[in-house]
Formats: C-alpha cells, structure tokens, sequence
C-alpha cells in the first residue's frame, strides 16, 4: 500500500501551474539565500551496531541490491486550464521571504556541535544487586540535573509506545516578553537538528513507495535547471544520510565560507553544481535540506501525468517545493496523530533565551519552511517522543525491514554508548546572541523513549543527549 499522502491534489494544481507559467514566461520574487546551518556534529556517527533495541544480536543488514534504474519524466503535458494560473497570484504561493521565512541573521552561531557524552546526577545502582528500571527516577533524574540551569525545559517519555511521564518546568516566555508562559510538552519548539531522523523517515517512505533504493542515484531527482558537477548526479541518497556527500565540502569550496553550510535553495544549487571533492564525513544540514527539493519532484513525477520537474522557473521551484514538502510532512505528521509543521502554530510561541537569564528579551524563531529538513520542524515533546515511538513500535511510518535498515545504517541518525547498550536518536542546537535552544530524542534498549527541549542555552548540565542517556542509566534501583 502506497505510503503516499492527501496533500498530492495539492501537489497536482500546483505542478500545473507552474507548467502553464513556463510557456508565459512569468517569474516570482526568489527565497533570500542566506539562511545558515547552525549545526555541526563535532564527529562521525561510529559502526552501526549489531544488536537491536532489545538488546540481541542481530545478523548484518545490507540494503537491498538492484539494478540501478533510469527515472524517465514524460514531457510536458501540453493542455493546461487556465484556472490553474491563478495558483501562483494567491497567498498562500507569495514568496516565501514574504511570510516569515527569512534567512537567519549572520550572528546565528551556535552550532550542532554538543558531544553527546553522558553527564548527569550521582549513580543510584547497587551492582551487588538485580536491578529494574524505574521511570519515577528518570523522570526525576531530568528535573534534578537541569534545575536551576535553564529558563525552562519540557520532556516527555514513553514506555512501549505509551506516554509514561511528561511535563514542562521553568517559562516558555518571560515578562520581557509578554510572559510570563510556563513551559508545557505540549508547547511547539523549533527542534533544530532532531528534524534529520525525521526527514530520513519522510525521505525512505518516499524512496520505498517509489522503488528506489537507498544506494541509488540521486541524480534523476535534482532540478532540471541545475547543472551537477562532475560525481554529483552519482551520489546516493545513503551518502545524503549518513553526511558522506562531500556537498559541505562542495559548498566551502566554491564560496570560500568555511563552516557556513546553508540549507537554502540557491547555496545547495551552488554545492550541486560544484565537481565533487572529498566525500569524507562532514555534518551538514545541507545534506537533509536537499530531500525538500527532491522529494517534491519524486512525489509529482508519477503524481501528475506528463509532468516535467525541468521547467525553467527556479524561482518557482524554490518556493513551490517548499511549500509542497511542508504540506506532504504536516500531513505525515497528522497521520500519526502529531502536530508539526515547518512553521510555528503556538500563538504564545516558545521563545529562546540565554542562561544565566538577565532579565532580557529572547529570540522567537519564525518560519523555516524555505530551509526545512536538516532542522527547522516545529514539534512539542509530546509530538517528538509520539512520532518516534510510532516509528519504533508500529509499521505506520516505516516497514520493519526500511526500520532495521534505517538503525543498523544509522540513517539520520546518531548513538550514544550507554551502560545499558546503544542509544538511536539525534540531537539539536540553534541560536543566536539573545537566545538558543538544544534538543534530543532518544530510544533506549528496553522499550523506553525520551524527548527533551530547553529554550536557553548555557547553563550547566553538559549536552541534552548526554542529560537523557545518564538519567536514564542512573534510574536503574534494587529490586524490590
């Protein structure tokens, strides 16, 4: 059954009109390229793990082997109604810079560069005796460890697919401005880098519904205005996912800005259209950032009879393909019961702060839809442990086989070593001067799994991930 969504008659009308708009030769105000990446994990995921999250061992897992195939598009279709003009006059289609999607400011600095170490309160475990894990003591372990260390945080944790804990502490908003809100996990945040193993779920449902594979081409898939350099078109979506594309190294190469690698339209463009250099490790969220503008041409090439993502516009194609992946992940999200989008909906937005707090205004983070994928959705806690846990404990997300290929490749994904196995999930920085933010989810052994915002940055408690994987090594007690 195809994991395709609703949003595809949306898709259709709007692949339409920019077809009509080609042969009338119209053009549109183009997204503002300047949008940073704030997030540099500080090194390479390590080997994927042979064992699964109930701790046995497992066989290795390969992807799947096939012939590379060739992703023909049929040619335009040739009879367009002229209703479908009017598509692109409407608001909901004005530019993008336009609505809150602006670039980020240059002073966007904090970067995905946490390690992921544990560090966190005193050991409760008696190793003389069997132990059990106790979610009282996880969830107190969270509040003890970052109390009195951020303007506030949320976190919610599920057991076996259940919400077992949640809860919110400190201000989402403080009287500087307009609070004070307090915190709640049930309060939208803009997750930062947790956005990766989430567009790696929208990207291999896609894949899959499509029968492509994970070490195919990406080639078929880019704009056809674009030009690839040479090895470009040849890289595979398996590249993309695990930071080995070499489009960082591209970027910084052609643009001579070290470290500022952008997830915006115009600067993939310019990496894409780079010959390819090293494609060693480097974190990027350009790597993910790309699915936004493929992912769209996958979804209408089989959607949409004669249609041909080719169609000279780039102006266009930024902002008709961003708004088409924005719709396409709300309404994944939806289909599982979340609410996310790559815009806020909060009408008391979460605001990010610095800490020690000084009584200052914040930074309140707007639209992300023009450089959504390597960071950018805005979930609560409650949403981010719901979406994982439904990808770990149902097929609604993923088949079990795309799963297991998905953990044992580390897809978008990250691991923390913990004393109860290998911890899967990812975490999360952004900010700039008056404010930041960190996140992690994390899915441990036993059938556990976490989410933790905190809308400040600085205070003393190590990295987000490293707060989850020690409170929950730390929340194993004596029996009885």
């Amino acid at each position: 059954m195809s994991h395709t969504t609703p949003s595809h008659l949306r898709y259709a009308t709007a692949a339409l009109a920019i077809a009509f708009m080609a042969s009338t030769a119209c053009t549109t105000g183009s997204v503002n390229d300047d949008v940073r990446d704030a997030a540099a994990a500080a090194t390479p995921p390590s080997a994927p793990s042979s064992t699964s999250p109930s701790g046995e061992p497992q066989p290795e897992r390969k992807a799947a082997s096939r012939p590379q195939t060739q992703h023909r598009r049929p040619a335009q279709h040739p009879e367009l109604p002229a209703s479908y003009t009017r598509l692109l006059a409407e608001a909901d289609h004005a530019p993008l810079d336009e609505r809150g999607a602006a670039a980020e400011p240059e002073q966007l600095t904090i970067g995905d560069g946490q390690a992921i170490t544990p560090g966190g309160p005193g050991s409760l475990k008696d190793p003389s005796t069997t132990e059990v894990f106790d979610v009282e003591v996880f969830e107190q372990n969270i509040k003890v460890t970052l109390q009195g260390e951020t303007v506030g945080f949320a976190y919610a944790i599920g057991e076996a697919g259940q919400l077992s804990r949640q809860g919110g502490v400190g201000l989402a908003r403080t009287a500087a401005d307009g609070g004070p809100v307090p915190q709640s996990a049930m309060k939208d945040i803009t997750v930062a880098s947790v956005s990766k193993p989430i567009t790696t779920v929208a990207a291999l449902r896609v894949l899959a519904d499509k029968g492509i594979d994970v070490d195919d081409q990406i080639g078929p898939w880019l704009p056809g205005t674009w030009e690839p350099g040479d090895g470009v078109a040849e890289l595979t979506f398996q590249q993309l996912m695990t930071h080995t594309s070499g489009l960082r190294q591209n970027y910084e190469t052609a643009t001579g800005k070290g470290g500022k690698v952008t997830a915006a339209y115009d600067n993939i463009k310019i990496a894409v259209e780079q010959d390819l250099g090293s494609t060693s490790y480097s974190y990027a969220n350009m790597n993910f950032g790309i699915f936004r503008i493929m992912l769209p041409a996958m979804l209408l090439d089989t959607e949409v009879p004669g249609y041909d993502f080719s169609v000279p516009l780039a102006a266009q194609w930024d902002e008709l393909t961003a708004e088409i992946f924005n719709d396409h992940m709300e309404d994944l999200f939806a289909s599982v019961g979340v609410t996310g989008s790559c815009a806020p909906s909060d009408s008391d937005a979460t605001v990010l702060y610095r800490f020690p707090y000084d009584d200052a205004s914040g930074w309140q983070t707007e639209s992300y839809v023009a450089g959504c994928g390597g960071y950018g959705y805005y979930l609560s806690a409650n949403d981010l442990t719901g979406f994982f846990s439904h990808l770990r404990y149902t097929d609604e997300l993923l088949s079990p086989a795309t799963r297991d290929l998905m953990r044992d490749g580390k897809l978008g994904l990250q691991t923390v070593g913990g004393e109860h196995g290998t911890y899967y999930g990812h975490n999360g920085a952004w900010g700039i001067s008056t404010g930041a933010m960190t996140s992690c989810v994390l899915s441990f052994p036993i059938h556990v799994d976490a989410s933790l915002v905190i809308n400040s940055s600085g205070g003393d408690y190590g990295s987000t991930c490293g707060v989850l994987a020690t409170a929950f090594d730390d929340a194993w007690v004596p029996a009885g």
